[in-house]
């Protein structure tokens, strides 16, 4: 997964820049619409992909050399598939590692792959949250991920005829997640709930889970994403409106550098303040010459 660019607000700390230079992210499992399903956005002469692809606007948001054209910003894959078009996932998947001591390690994890595949729909005008699931020695917890805007409501006020929600791009987005507490009789705010793959029953209520993720996937979130792109379509072509790329391009070693030269400087002016005595100069043993 190619995870997205930082906002230009990201914390200037060498630790910030040096996990937000990452540029990729291996998930262990992740569900993409079927290739056949969305054929017709990429494929034909006159689809979306290729209206696109070829319009000035977009051209000019990316360039191949950089790996920042809408070849790129089509999938959320780091490895673009061999046939140019859209690609979309709607759920990602983590074991937690023998190295993770606890199960928030593999949701942070998992995090970057949800988010990633936000930032990607969002980028196209898409409106559909993300599910993850996080798995770990006989348990699996569940969250999502969606957009919202600054007020944090989701992008767009949902249309009566159609029941999807449109996008707003005027409102700067960020990603919000969400812990599956349960059923309401059990639930605790907050809390992940934890299906034990011990228990009948929640084996049985993994399993209907995960159909109804598969459902959703080539059902409602393969309309949202229709709906979406065909949005696009229109904001680009007819309205002139901005595309604006998600994905990670470029290094961030200049921010580093000048983070890096930030802390030197700093250093120098503590260290030229303190009250410690200079060391002693140097006495030069060369006699000097008579006349």
């Amino acid at each position: 997964m190619s995870l997205p660019q930082p906002s230009a607000d990201f914390s200037r700390t060498t630790e910030a820049v040096r996990v937000l230079n990452t540029k990729t992210a291996v998930p262990d499992c992740g569900i993409f619409i079927p290739a056949a399903n969305i054929r017709s956005l990429s494929h034909s002469a006159k689809s979306p992909f290729r209206v696109l692809k070829s319009h000035a606007t977009i051209i000019n948001a990316g360039s191949t050399s950089t790996g920042s054209s809408f070849r790129y910003q089509s999938t959320p894959c780091a490895q673009l598939p061999n046939n140019p078009g859209f690609e979309f996932a709607s759920s990602f998947w983590e074991d937690k590692k023998p190295l993770h001591q606890m199960l928030e390690d593999a949701y942070r994890q998992n995090r970057m792959s949800t988010a990633s595949a936000v930032r990607h729909l969002h980028s196209l005008r898409i409106a559909a949250p993300i599910f993850g699931l996080v798995w770990a020695t006989g348990t699996v917890r569940a969250h999502v991920d969606w957009a919202s805007c600054r007020d944090g409501q989701k992008d767009g006020p949902v249309s009566k005829s159609r029941k999807i929600r449109h996008f707003t791009a005027d409102h700067p987005q960020s990603v919000l997640s969400a812990p599956y507490p349960g059923p309401p009789e059990q639930s605790l705010d907050g809390i992940f709930h934890e299906w034990q793959l011990d228990r009948p029953c929640d084996i049985l209520q993994v399993y209907h889970l995960i159909r109804n993720i598969d459902r959703w996937t080539v059902g409602k979130f393969r309309e949202r994403v229709a709906h979406g792109i065909n949005d696009l379509v229109e904001a680009v072509v007819d309205k002139n409106e901005e595309f604006k790329p998600w994905r990670r391009v470029g290094d961030l070693s200049p921010v580093l550098a000048s983070v890096h030269k930030e802390n030197v400087n700093t250093s120098a002016t503590v260290t030229s303040s303190s009250s410690l005595p200079s060391p002693p100069k140097t006495k030069n043993k060369r006699k000097r010459a008579r006349q």
